[in-house]
């Protein structure tokens, strides 16, 4: 793990990250999925999300649903549905945002695998099945992943589906995020070798629709092995209360993601795709934006922090 991104220097997230990390080094019920659903104001499409869960071909399942602050009938939702279901389980607590909520979820697990559900979307039926059967093949893989869907009242979004990248290895995770958080079956020992999630980078700035990619770039950086199965497991739904698309939040977030894990970076790494990537995003950005703004201000100041960043790793 790179030291100093899970521990509790960072107000408000290392106490979590820690925790994760402390939990999953504990006994784990061998076979067991533990599902990890946070919700947060879902109540329009979280019946179907937790319809998929019962409808998996593996049975030996547990699902936690953490009740992440919802004002809606979200709670009430999960609740009718965990009193037919004995393996499904509601929790409560005050909104504290994806990370934190996913965090939760972990600390109430058991089971040896861990599989993370957005309640706005949906597991294909053999997912638990087949990424189970893969990783008893392949005891050296910590996670496999899959092919997602995307979907929206209308139909399939196929301009929304990313091609899978040439591999599964630390130069093409460092060029984007290869996979939705619904999509890997993770196995515990994961969480005990990294933390959970983050929530704030290392300089205490929120991240903003990163926290999986920075998830899955600790992982790989520490030593975890990742594969891919080429079959479609997930159904993601697009919607009107998907994350906003603020391009200058998340691009801030992404480099921020890169550079709190640059010195985990295997030196032959170090002439980053991911950092020329990131450079053309900003470079494409700061000529589209308009002179003054806010969005101009923090991409200037990106430039500079990512000038820096490639100079550090040339030397």
């Amino acid at each position: 793990m790179n030291p100093g991104l899970c521990d509790d220097s960072t107000p408000g997230q290392g106490a979590s990250c820690l925790a994760v990390q402390a939990w999953a080094r504990q006994d784990a019920q061998a076979g067991l999925v533990s599902i990890v659903i946070p919700v947060f104001n879902g109540a329009e499409l979280l019946h179907h999300a937790l319809e998929s869960v019962r409808a998996q071909e593996y049975l030996h399942w547990e699902a936690v649903v953490i009740d992440d602050g919802s004002t809606d009938a979200s709670r009430a939702i999960a609740q009718d549905i965990a009193a037919r279901e004995p393996r499904l389980r509601v929790v409560a607590q005050a909104n504290g945002g994806h990370s934190a909520a996913r965090n939760r979820g972990l600390l109430e697990c058991r089971g040896e695998f861990l599989q993370f559900l957005d309640a706005d979307d949906r597991l294909c039926p053999g997912k638990l099945e087949t990424q189970i059967a893969y990783l008893a093949q392949h005891p050296r893989v910590d996670i496999v992943t899959g092919e997602a869907r995307y979907f929206d009242a209308m139909g399939r979004l196929p301009a929304l589906e990313l091609a899978p990248p040439a591999s599964y290895l630390v130069p093409d995770v460092l060029l984007r995020n290869v996979m939705c958080v619904n999509s890997p079956l993770v196995r515990r020992a994961v969480f005990a070798r990294i933390g959970g999630f983050r929530a704030l980078t290392a300089r205490g700035q929120r991240l903003y629709g990163c926290e999986d990619w920075d998830l899955w770039l600790r992982a790989l950086l520490g030593g975890c092995e990742l594969a891919y199965v080429p079959e479609v497991v997930v159904h993601n739904y697009w919607h009107a209360n998907n994350l906003q698309h603020d391009r200058a939040r998340m691009l801030e977030s992404a480099l921020c993601v890169l550079m709190d894990n640059a010195g985990a970076v295997p030196f032959r790494h170090k002439p980053c795709w991911g950092v020329s990537v990131l450079e053309k995003r900003l470079a494409l950005w700061l000529a589209r934006s308009i002179h003054g703004t806010r969005t101009q201000r923090v991409l200037t100041q990106l430039w500079g922090e990512l000038c820096g960043v490639r100079q550090s790793w040339a030397r």
